[in-house]
């Protein structure tokens, strides 16, 4: 079973992903903003995270560095509701 861990400070955004993702049988997990995704990660380290880039305080994109230091087989994917992103930002 495929651990999924649902990053977004938006209640409603987590729901919606939750529900689209249980159909398929996955073990999944919720944090509220980057320092909660990472002690989420300490607890229970997870094959894939799906990531808001836009949170208050540290963003997707520091959190997607952190974990690709910290947890480099995991796949990140990012979601935005934001029109573009910064152009100095390498993946």
């Amino acid at each position: 079973m495929i651990k999924v861990l649902i990053v977004d400070d938006e209640p409603r955004v987590c729901e919606l992903m939750r529900r689209q993702l249980e159909d398929f049988g996955h073990e999944l997990y919720g944090a509220e903003d980057a320092q909660a995704a990472l002690d989420a990660m300490v607890r229970v380290p997870c094959d894939a995270i799906f990531c808001d880039i836009q949170m208050p305080g540290r963003d997707g994109l520091w959190l997607t560095a952190e974990l690709r230091r910290l947890y480099p087989m995991s796949a990140v994917v990012l979601a935005t509701g934001v029109s573009s992103v910064p152009p100095h930002v390498s993946m």
